[in-house]
C-alpha cells in the first residue's frame, strides 16, 4: 500500500512539472538571450492613444509595428494570443501603425491602395474601444484593405469615413511612423521588447525573452 501511494505522489508531482514546464514554453538557450541583449535601447513611449493588451502594470512591454495590408502581421497577430497564454500578465503588447504609403507616409516610395486608409479606421476605432475587433476581423484571411472591405467593416463598427479623415487621427498614425522611422523599422511586423530589437518572432523565442525580461 506503501509503495502505492507512493508511486501516485511521483506520478501527480510529474504530471505538476510537466504542466509548469509547458506553461514556461522550451529554453531554446542562452544564445537567444545573448543575441536579444546585443540589440540597442530605444525609448518607445506608449500612450493613451495606442491600442494595448494586457495589464499596464506588466513588468514587460511589446511594441508591434503592423499594417492592416501585410500577411506577416496577419500571421503575428494570430501568434500573440498563444504567447500571452503562456507567459500571462507579463506583457502588456502595444500596437503601432506603419503603413507604408504615401498618402500617409511622404518618404514611402510607392502607394499601397487603401493601406493608409486602414491605418486611419484603425486609429478612429482605438477612440471608441473597437481596434480589437476591426484588427481580428481584417487579420482573418488574407488581408484585404480594399475600399469596399473596409466600408463595410466601418459600417459594421459605427465607423464614419469622417472618424478616419479627422486630423487627429491622422496625426496619430503619422506619429507612429516617424516613431518607427527613428528606432529603425524597416519591415512589418517589427517588435521590439522593452525597448529592443527582436530578430526572430518565433512564439518560443518570444515567451523565452519575456520571461527573461520578467526575471522569472
Amino acid at each position: 500500500a506503501v509503495v502505492a501511494l507512493v508511486g501516485v505522489v511521483v506520478y501527480q508531482w510529474l504530471l505538476i512539472e510537466s504542466d509548469r514546464e509547458q506553461a514556461r514554453g522550451p529554453d531554446l538557450g542562452p544564445g537567444v538571450v545573448a543575441k536579444f541583449l546585443e540589440q540597442p535601447v530605444h525609448e518607445i513611449p506608449v500612450g493613451a492613444e495606442d491600442p494595448v493588451d494586457g495589464p499596464s502594470e506588466a513588468p514587460v512591454t511589446m511594441v508591434v509595428f503592423s499594417n492592416f495590408a501585410c500577411p506577416g502581421c496577419g500571421d503575428l497577430a494570430h501568434e500573440i494570443p498563444g504567447v500571452r497564454a503562456q507567459v500571462g500578465d507579463r506583457v502588456r503588447v502595444v500596437f503601432k501603425h506603419y503603413p507604408l504609403g504615401k498618402s500617409c507616409d511622404g518618404t514611402a516610395w510607392a502607394e499601397v491602395p487603401a493601406v493608409c486608409r486602414a491605418a486611419w479606421l484603425g486609429a478612429a476605432a482605438r477612440r471608441q474601444s473597437r481596434f480589437s475587433e476591426l484588427r481580428t476581423r481584417l487579420f482573418e484571411e488574407e488581408p484585404d484593405v480594399s475600399d469596399a472591405r473596409l466600408d463595410a467593416l466601418a459600417k459594421d463598427l459605427g465607423l464614419t469615413r469622417g472618424d478616419a479623415e479627422d486630423a487627429a487621427v491622422r496625426a496619430k498614425v503619422a506619429a507612429d511612423i516617424a516613431l518607427g522611422r527613428r528606432v529603425g523599422v524597416a519591415v512589418t511586423p517589427s517588435v521590439y521588447l522593452d525597448g529592443r530589437y527582436v530578430e526572430d518572432l518565433g512564439a518560443d523565442v518570444l515567451v523565452q525573452l519575456i520571461r527573461y525580461l520578467a526575471q522569472d
